[in-house]
């Protein structure tokens, strides 16, 4: 291949391992069309999700539940002191549904963990206007999870585990707040911050949304660059 488009540095270096000269590897993240986030209707957007009456901060996923994405390391959270008014909302479905309900009777919490099914990927952007905080709990150390730029469009401040692939993005303490990967204990000590600190959930994510633009993670940006590269052949 003349050259190779990866969706993050991290797996660049990957590729590189495998022989592929540095010189021929493009970095080409995941983007959004930030437009579709521009109009959030939180009240609509919780009425969908079943959660027109719930009190108290919302914690988020969307995505496929599998075991290795630590949800159950959230709902095991969700009985600390620190997130006791908190509630956990799962938009998808997936292997791991079973056992996170589960997880929710176990630790006597299934009150506030929501699971309202999978909705398709056109209407994600109406969805997250429902959530106060973002998850990403875990992650493969070479992705660039979709889900991240669509909290940050949405401007969510994102949890997520501190890791080279996710530092690409994210800037911890600036655009959200990162975690020792696999910690239940750093990753329930990261949400309980923000269910208790409004304004700095609203700081967090305003700045998310300007990383969007500020590194251009739209799909039109990311055209940009692979015309650029092209057009440089």
């Amino acid at each position: 291949a003349t050259r190779v488009s990866v969706v993050s540095a991290v797996l660049g270096k990957m590729v590189e391992e495998c022989g592929v000269p540095p010189e021929r590897i493009v970095v080409t993240p995941n983007g959004v069309h930030l437009e579709l986030f521009d109009s959030p209707n939180p009240a609509e957007a919780r009425a969908d999700l079943g959660i027109a009456n719930v009190d108290g901060p919302v914690l988020g996923f969307v995505g496929y539940f599998r075991e290795w994405h630590g949800l159950e390391m959230v709902i095991e959270g969700l009985a600390s002191e620190g997130l006791r008014e908190a509630h956990l909302v799962l938009v998808g479905y997936g292997p791991a549904e079973e056992s996170l309900r589960q997880a929710a009777e176990r630790c006597r919490v299934a009150d506030r963990v929501h699971f309202p099914g999978p909705r398709k990927h056109p209407d994600i952007p109406a969805v997250l206007p429902a959530f106060d905080v973002g998850l990403v709990p875990a992650i493969n150390a070479y992705a660039s999870p979709l889900k991240l730029q669509e909290y940050m469009a949405a401007g969510l401040p994102t949890v997520a585990p501190d890791q080279p692939n996710l530092r690409e993005v994210l800037t911890h303490g600036e655009d959200g707040l990162l975690f020792e990967p696999g910690s239940s204990a750093a990753l329930v000590a990261a949400l309980s911050d923000l269910v208790g600190d409004e304004s700095q959930r609203r700081r967090l994510g305003a700045a998310a949304r300007q990383t969007i633009l500020d590194k251009d993670l739209t799909w039109q940006g990311i055209a940009r660059r692979i015309i650029r590269v092209v057009e440089s052949l």
